[in-house]
Formats: C-alpha cells, sequence, structure tokens
C-alpha cells in the first residue's frame, strides 16, 4: 500500500514537471514551428 501511494505521488510530481517542460518550449517556439509540427502530424495520421 505505501510503495503504491509513494509511486502515485512520484508519477504526479513527474507529470507536472513534463507538462511545465511542454509549456516553457512552447512557449519559446516560433508559430511557424507549431505550424510545422501540426502539418507533419497530419500526414502521419494518414
Amino acid at each position: 500500500m505505501w510503495n503504491y501511494y509513494i509511486l502515485l505521488k512520484i508519477s504526479k510530481e513527474l507529470s507536472r514537471k513534463i507538462f511545465w517542460v511542454l509549456g516553457q518550449a512552447l512557449n519559446k517556439m516560433d508559430l511557424i514551428m507549431l505550424i510545422k509540427i501540426s502539418l507533419i502530424i497530419r500526414v502521419f495520421e494518414k
């Protein structure tokens, strides 16, 4: 039970950090870059 609680806490912290890093990357990224990525994703979806 303790191990599960600790794992849950660690995963929460990790996901929070990952989302923060992604947010920072998106803030620094140019609009052109975002458009390019969305186009690439669309190509792979087809």
